[in-house]
């Protein structure tokens, strides 16, 4: 976007016939007069403004001129603004073409998408359940996303300027692996308790037949 500004500052002195050694009030206004425009999309600008309030703009769809004074104040006649708005764009719009057909293009800012798959909701076995694919800090704007199912396994696939290659992030939904520590503990427990019912078995019966 190229934007020409023009400011033209309005000194207002009021005084009067005064003693000696008054100092009189003195008023600065600051009215400035802004054209933008862009080569790649459609979008200009043209409006005045007075000490940073705009009061008057072009808008080039509707190929108007938009007053924003308040109602109470008195009409201001901008007869041809619109021509005169369009002569700028068009200049500005020019004034872009030469640039670059002097020193040619800037290269464009590429930042590769930030990837993250997960459920909507918590997991449910047998409930229905929404995935999102999060695309994130990328551009340029354009994208490429595609989802795929293998079984429990979704995957998302991202195309983007910025990537040497599609990636693709996948969510699998998680095995339960069941919890065999008590059962385990027992085993050994019994396993334990055997092994001492028999000993202590042992040295009874060896007791008794040896007396």
């Amino acid at each position: 976007m190229e934007t020409n500004t023009m400011k033209l500052c309005v000194i207002l002195v009021l005084s009067t016939i005064l003693p000696e050694n008054t100092v009189c009030n003195v008023f600065v206004y600051e009215f400035t007069r802004l054209t933008g425009c862009s080569d790649s999309v459609d979008e200009s600008e043209f409006f005045y403004s007075l000490n940073q309030d705009e009061i008057i703009y072009v808008d080039f769809k509707t190929k108007q001129q938009i007053i924003r004074l308040p109602p109470f104040t008195e009409p201001i006649d901008f007869r041809y603004l619109y021509d005169i708005a369009v002569n700028e764009r068009d200049a500005c719009v020019q004034d872009i073409k030469s640039v670059k057909a002097a020193i040619g293009s800037p290269s464009e800012a590429r930042d590769p998408p930030e990837i993250s798959v997960y459920p909507r909701h918590d997991v449910v076995p047998g409930e229905k359940n929404n995935f999102i694919c999060f695309v994130k800090n990328f551009y340029p704007p354009h994208i490429r996303v595609n989802w795929t199912r293998n079984g429990d396994e979704y995957s998302c696939t991202v195309e983007h300027q910025a990537l040497d290659s599609p990636q693709t992030r996948t969510w699998e939904e998680p095995i339960e692996v069941p919890n065999v520590t008590p059962t385990v503990v027992f085993a050994v427990g019994i396993a334990v308790g055997i092994l001492g019912l028999a000993t202590g078995m042992f040295f009874v019966i060896k007791a008794t037949c040896f007396r």
